[in-house]
């Protein structure tokens, strides 16, 4: 591949990153819910950004000539749970979460499940049996 082919599949490509920042523009909200931790308040909040689902087109010699939608979402979030006895923060994609507790490091995956104003948490949901609360959305 030439040096000349390789800086113009770059400006058709930035200029995709452009195009398609505009078309198919991310969205970026903040979330808070009150949360009952087993008889203990407790205060989530995250930012969630939703990221629609793209697919580049191509023209015969492989050269990309657009950038269309497709019917997806996905969801990415961090933020932080914090109740009067502990504070964890998580990063999470779509349904799934991964939790750190910021007094003793302990790592553990949630799975989340937001239906309307309620979130259920399951807090290792690959085990045996699982523990999950409840939470509603505050803002």
């Amino acid at each position: 591949m030439t040096a000349t082919k390789i800086i113009k599949i770059l400006v058709v490509a930035l200029g995709l990153t452009s195009y398609s920042g505009s078309a198919f523009a991310q969205q970026v909200s903040n979330v808070s819910y009150v949360c009952d931790l087993g008889g203990a308040p407790a205060q989530l909040t995250a930012q969630v950004e939703t990221i629609a689902d793209t697919g580049i087109v191509q023209n015969s010699q492989g050269w990309i000539t657009g950038v269309i939608g497709m019917e997806g979402v996905n969801y990415r979030y961090q933020g932080e749970l914090a109740s009067a006895t502990a504070r964890y923060v998580f990063t999470g994609e779509n349904q799934f979460a991964d939790f750190t507790d910021l007094g003793t490091n302990e790592r553990f995956r949630v799975q989340m499940i937001s239906q309307g104003a309620s979130l259920t948490m399951i807090i290792n949901p690959e085990t045996p049996q699982p523990v999950t609360y409840q939470c509603q959305q505050s803002q």
